[in-house]
């Protein structure tokens, strides 16, 4: 609990998570932050990106985990906007706009999309 509130989760969120994964809990965050928002109700991309950036775990806007989640968290946002397809060139772009907002760093169309075949291939 203290590792996980001395990188920025609220006494709530570190509950929440250290329910889920228990003793695992430091681990799971150290290996993948970016993973929590797809398995902890209350924990977004932007608050595992902010993890992720707190351990170093992605040093650089274009970090491949942080590229794949950014990608998740977009689709996501696409749906809760009522979009249910999304030409690729645009999923490009929005992902790379996400992505750089967060940081203020441009992250290049060319990373997001390679991350993106990645995704596709698994």
């Amino acid at each position: 609990m203290i590792f996980l509130q001395g990188h920025g989760l609220s006494p709530a969120l570190a509950t929440r998570l250290y329910k889920r994964y228990q003793r695992q809990s430091v681990q799971v965050v150290r290996e993948n932050p970016y993973r929590l928002a797809d398995e902890v109700w209350g924990i977004g991309f932007l608050t595992a990106d902010r993890l992720g950036v707190a351990l170093g775990i992605a040093p650089t806007p274009d970090a491949p985990a942080r590229l794949a989640a950014g990608l998740v968290y977009t689709l996501h946002r696409l749906a809760e906007d009522g979009h249910v397809y999304s030409e690729y060139d645009t999923l490009i772009r929005a992902a790379a706009k996400i992505l750089a907002a967060r940081t203020g760093a441009a992250v290049p169309p060319e990373a997001v999309a390679t991350q993106l075949a990645l995704l596709r291939r698994t």
